[in-house]
């Protein structure tokens, strides 16, 4: 057998980006070890420095192996733990100078829907008392809001084509989510941050997708609280959910998320992944038949809960809290 020169350091790039996810997975290796991938990229550079200074020697390879072994951790880095500590795509900016919009509001039917589409900065979403809905904030002016009612409830989102936006500043919207009907909360955060709590809120279920960005989203105080359906694309998610929720979907494409549920839960975790990572064995779970965990003393009031994760890293609180 010959070995193609050529592809070795292709081949050792990939067999070290695939180790990684599959150690941290095993336990083998802390989640915490890995996570600050995204440091290590000064060594990128050492690589193709000593690359140049050692050309036409007998140590000339060192430089490659610096980089291939650099570039390996960092992508098996990303693909275990996710996007957790990257920028969110500072040039979105945070919102802070662009002008202010003229705050709507209106009345929730009971029970109702809320939709929210937000791109580009930053979102903060919160549970307030009555059945009022409000939106205020900042935003650029091609980028202002759009509000539409309907009988049974609001929609906002950006324009659909707000066109070139040369300033580099991102919106900056506060929503209010009323207390008193119950509601059905989807968001969409594209390339963002978002602030979520739903403190007291009624609600018959959550959907929540990020695509670049990141989300905290704080369910654990909700008055009530029906399913949630949760995907990230390329990003983070911590999700805190309250006793008593339904049960919940979970989709993870390159990212990464946190998900909280009170002491006592009983949980049936159904868990698909490649080049994925968990925590469950470690959160107290135990697999049952493959890739389905439960939690000591299951029963008939389990919990299900579905996982699929493409590249990323899940993590499971039991009885803790998401962070602030």
């Amino acid at each position: 057998m010959r070995i193609d020169r050529r592809l070795l350091g292709w081949g050792s790039l990939l067999i070290i980006a695939g180790l990684i996810p599959l150690a941290v997975r095993a336990g083998a290796v802390p989640t915490g070890w890995v996570e600050g991938w995204l440091s290590l990229w000064p060594l990128l550079l050492v690589g193709a420095g000593l690359g140049l200074l050692l050309r036409g020697t007998p140590v000339q390879p060192v430089g490659g192996v610096v980089s291939v072994l650099t570039a390996g951790v960092m992508l098996g880095g990303m693909l275990a733990t996710g996007f957790h500590g990257l920028p969110t795509f500072g040039a979105c900016g945070s919102g802070a100078a662009g002008p202010s919009f003229v705050d709507q509001s209106g009345s929730m039917p009971d029970p109702g829907r809320m939709t929210v589409e937000f791109n580009c900065g930053s979102l903060t979403v919160a549970a307030t008392d009555g059945a009022n809905w409000v939106i205020s904030g900042r935003a650029p002016t091609s980028r202002q809001p759009i509000v539409s009612v309907t009988s049974d409830g609001v929609s906002i989102r950006p324009p659909e084509d707000p066109g070139v936006d040369l300033s580099g500043k991102g919106s900056n919207w506060r929503i209010d989510v009323p207390r008193t009907p119950v509601v059905g909360l989807s968001l969409t955060l594209n390339a963002g941050e978002g602030d979520v709590d739903l403190s007291g809120a009624h609600l018959s279920s959550i959907n929540a997708t990020v695509n670049a960005g990141s989300l905290r989203l704080d369910a654990s105080t909700a008055a009530t609280s029906g399913s949630v359906n949760a995907t990230v694309n390329a990003g983070s998610m911590d999700i805190g959910m309250p006793t008593g929720f339904e049960g919940a979907n979970l989709t993870l494409n390159a990212g990464a998320m946190k998900f909280c549920v009170p002491a006592g839960t009983q949980l049936r975790v159904h868990w698909s992944g490649g080049l994925a990572g968990n925590n469950l064995g470690a959160a107290g779970l135990t697999e049952v038949i493959s890739d389905q965990w439960v939690t000591p003393g299951a029963g008939n009031s389990t919990v299900d809960v579905r996982v699929s994760a493409n590249a990323g890293a899940f993590t499971l609180v039991i009885g803790g809290s998401c962070g602030a």
